[in-house]
């Protein structure tokens, strides 16, 4: 357990997946396009409900990965409340869907709920009609499955051992392992920012390796196709102006 747990942390219950899977079907019903206003509404007084719980009286006993679902939550929920109250559906178009001759909120429930849980699992609207301009680098539409599993997973094993030699280095850290918090900010600051660089860029590694296997997963069961499968994070070499680290490193 680490030093850093409180007991605050410690009286908490273990994170309930069961409620998490609960508060996804939610948002998906709510981004449904074509449902009553009401029922919307309702599902989302739901989740926010099951969020609260989530964040405030569950733990998954680790203090990063709490902060990571808390943010992951309310960040799927923005997301909602875009699709389901400041954007009209019938913009939204899969390009890589034939077009359909009617509006997608008059089409029949099974079609629309495909849609929605399309778009709500491809946050940035990758090959449809609103995807991003600066998206990081894709596959060629002609490469392989084969391939592109081959080279996730190089990617997948240098991620694996760049994160281990950060952790190593934060691990070996004499201010980062100190047991009084509150000295932190009288260290010398090479230490702290040797110490927050490796953590930042660890933390950046283990995203991308977890959505290089994801992506390997999906297109290895022949659910998507390689094309579709963009990189998580664009190169730091093009983030040299507070706008392009936006739209370039964090498309």
């Amino acid at each position: 357990m680490s030093s850093f747990t409180t007991m605050k942390e410690l009286e908490k219950q273990p994170f309930d997946v069961p409620r998490y899977g609960l508060l996804q079907a939610l948002l998906v019903v709510a981004m449904i396009p074509g449902q009553p206003r009401i029922l919307q509404i309702a599902c989302l007084l739901f989740v926010v409900q099951l969020s609260h719980h989530l964040i405030t009286k569950t733990t998954t006993g680790d203090a990063a990965g709490d902060l990571g679902l808390g943010s992951a939550i309310l960040t799927q929920i923005l997301v909602a409340l875009d699709l389901i109250f400041f954007r009209d559906p019938n913009t939204l178009k899969n390009l890589q869907e034939p077009a359909e001759s009617s509006r997608i909120s008059e089409q029949p429930f099974s079609r629309r709920f495909r849609w929605a849980l399309i778009l709500y699992t491809n946050v940035r609207g990758i090959g449809w009609a609103h995807e991003p301009l600066h998206l990081p680098p894709r596959p060629s539409p002609t490469k392989t499955r084969r391939k592109f599993i081959w080279d996730r997973l190089l990617t997948v094993t240098g991620c694996g051992l760049l994160e281990l030699v950060l952790t190593v280095l934060n691990a070996s850290n004499p201010r980062m392992t100190a047991q009084d918090v509150a000295l932190l900010p009288t260290y010398a600051w090479y230490w702290r920012v040797l110490g927050v660089l490796c953590f930042g860029v660890a933390g950046a590694v283990r995203i991308e390796g977890l959505y290089c296997i994801l992506s390997m997963v999906v297109v290895g069961c022949g659910f998507s196709s390689p094309h579709r499968w963009p990189r998580a994070f664009g190169t730091p070499l093009d983030a040299w102006s507070v706008q392009r680290f936006w739209r370039s490193a964090s498309s």
